[in-house]
């Protein structure tokens, strides 16, 4: 089959990575700019009757601004090192059809060295307290969840279009011990956990004695969770790991969705790269379904689309109850081979997915090709 040449332009940018001169003055060039995120803004968060202070790193989806829509939230432990990285990643999931359109809420503390850094972690996020000079320095982390409770979590459904109760919690190293201990004590507080490199060692394996205690009185945990280590941490983390992870499943709670996870090759540093990925995909229970693949919504993805990385243009219409795309001279029918993916009829390995936008009309599709993905926003009639 003869494809038309814009499409042809299409593939070629699947396989190339463009680079283009900025094109700026010597003068320009010198100048230091700071860095910002675009749709995110910083909160600073005060406790009542303490003189600590907690920075609050907000990042909000496209979709924001519909009126009346509210989003699911991820709020991220160690926001000072991985907000970026994970601002990246939820908007990554979204665009590719594997996550729902979400507010990301990063929780860190601002400026400081290293070590303060450090301390300001094994304070909130520990449950045992550790050695150290000063009473109090670690081992807070019940006092750090009642803030989350009272403060931070109502900040956040107050002043953002948040779905109220649809929370996710993400965390590793010390924050995946805090995120282990709010699941065992207050597993209602979030809907999905992804906890990463929990070291319930040197003391805080007091959680797997948390869990034990609450089985007693508890039916049920209405969660998804997503627990992972690295292979070279097993020696050290895994015991406790397991036993914990492993009452968990040994309970057979009706509603508990648990994955666990042991990713080859990956140190302790590296392994959130890896595990946030497979953790949030999987709390989020896959591939979600904004616009159905029936019939019933074919008109709602129909219009011409436009691919910003190569300037050409691609038109999906509907004929006869079948959705088709126009690659050529002849139109293809799309196939739909699950609730949100079609196969291009005639093409191996090309699939076509449709991201939802305000009226039920679809507002981009992502066109997959060889193991690239690109992006088609919808033009306005007319264009």
């Amino acid at each position: 089959m003869k494809l038309s040449s814009s499409f042809c332009r299409i593939l070629v940018f699947f396989l190339l990575s463009v680079s283009a001169a900025a094109g700026l003055s010597g003068e320009d060039q010198g100048k230091k700019q700071p860095v910002s995120l675009p749709k995110t803004e910083t909160l600073t968060i005060k406790p009542k009757d303490s003189d600590l202070q907690y920075q609050l790193h907000v990042a909000l989806p496209d979709e924001a601004g519909t009126p009346g829509r509210t989003f699911p939230v991820i709020y991220l432990l160690d926001s000072d090192v991985h907000f970026g990285f994970v601002r990246s990643l939820v908007g990554s999931l979204h665009l590719s059809g594997d996550l729902e359109a979400v507010i990301l809420v990063g929780i860190g503390y601002g400026e400081g060295s290293l070590a303060t850094w450090s301390r300001n972690r094994d304070r909130d996020f520990l449950v045992a307290a550790q050695p150290g000079p000063t009473p109090g320095d670690s081992g807070n982390a019940a006092r750090f969840l009642a803030l989350l409770r009272s403060e931070i979590i109502p900040r956040i459904e107050s002043g953002f279009p948040a779905r109220k109760g649809d929370r996710t919690l993400l965390g590793m190293s010390a924050g995946a011990i805090f995120a282990a201990h709010v699941l065992v004590t207050s597993p209602d507080l979030f809907r999905r956990y992804v906890i990463v490199s929990p070291y319930l060692i040197a003391g805080q394996e007091k959680v797997i004695g948390e869990e034990i205690v609450a089985a007693k009185g508890r039916k049920d945990i209405e969660a998804r969770v997503y627990t992972a280590l690295g292979n070279p941490e097993q020696e050290v983390a895994g015991p406790n790991w397991n036993a914990l992870f492993g009452n968990l499943v040994l309970r057979q709670y009706p509603r508990l969705a648990l994955r666990k996870d042991v990713i080859s090759g990956m140190s302790h540093f590296e392994i959130p790269f890896s595990a946030y990925l497979q953790g949030i995909k999987y709390v989020f229970g896959g591939r979600p379904a904004p616009l159905q693949a029936v019939a019933g919504n074919y008109p709602a993805m129909r219009g011409r689309y436009f691919f910003s990385l190569g300037g050409a243009t691609i038109l999906v219409t509907m004929e006869s109850g079948k959705l088709l795309v126009h690659l050529g001279p002849s139109p293809v029918e799309l196939v739909p081979t699950s609730r949100t993916r079609f196969a291009a009829t005639g093409f191996p390995g090309m699939e076509f997915s449709f991201l939802p936008g305000e009226n039920a009309q679809s507002r981009a599709l992502i066109l997959g090709q060889m193991g690239f993905d690109s992006a088609a926003w919808r033009m306005e009639e007319g264009k």
